[in-house]
């Protein structure tokens, strides 16, 4: 399993509990400083199946058809090229038997495939009892943005604020 873009481990950790006992989890930050941070929280926490080492979630430099796994928290939508991010990932991946479609393309959701932090979060405030029919309400509004090609495309409305003053836009003083 890889995680991409890991930082301080909040996809990376959960996901090394998942994999236990027999799984093997990395870990790449672009941060010399989560890398380092991120090595000694698995250090602590007794994972040898984990490792954490730098990399770009860009274009991850790793050998292809490598992982089953490619996890990618609240990364893909800072890159420079998310599309072009996906593509990596997907050379990444070891082909599955049971389908020909994308890799990242979901078949069900949530994905085993695809594991993001706010999905996790947001299903954890899901009362167990009702977890498969909001599953079911997700799938079905997920098929309804899937794309001929089997990708997923949402749309939202972004504010963005500029504050001017009298002479000129407002730019703060360094520190």
């Amino acid at each position: 399993m890889l995680d991409v873009g890991c930082g301080r481990g909040a996809v990376l950790f959960p996901a090394a509990r998942a994999t236990r006992p027999t799984g093997q989890v990395l870990g790449t930050d672009l941060a010399p400083g989560m890398v380092e941070l991120t090595r000694q929280d698995v250090a602590k926490a007794d994972m040898r199946h984990v490792s954490v080492r730098l990399g770009d979630a860009q274009a991850p430099e790793l050998p292809a058809a490598s992982f089953d796994v490619v996890l990618a928290g609240l990364v893909v939508v800072l890159l420079p090229d998310p599309p072009g991010a996906l593509s990596a990932y997907a050379r990444l991946l070891r082909p599955k038997a049971d389908s020909g479609s994308a890799p990242w393309a979901p078949r069900t959701w949530p994905s085993p495939r695809i594991w993001s932090h706010g999905g996790r979060a947001l299903l954890r405030h899901i009362p167990q009892e009702r977890l498969p029919a909001a599953t079911a309400d997700a799938a079905a509004a997920l098929r309804q943005a899937q794309t001929s090609d089997g990708g997923i495309v949402l749309t939202t409305t972004a504010r963005i604020t500029i504050a001017e003053t009298a002479t000129g836009p407002y730019l703060p003083r360094p520190a």
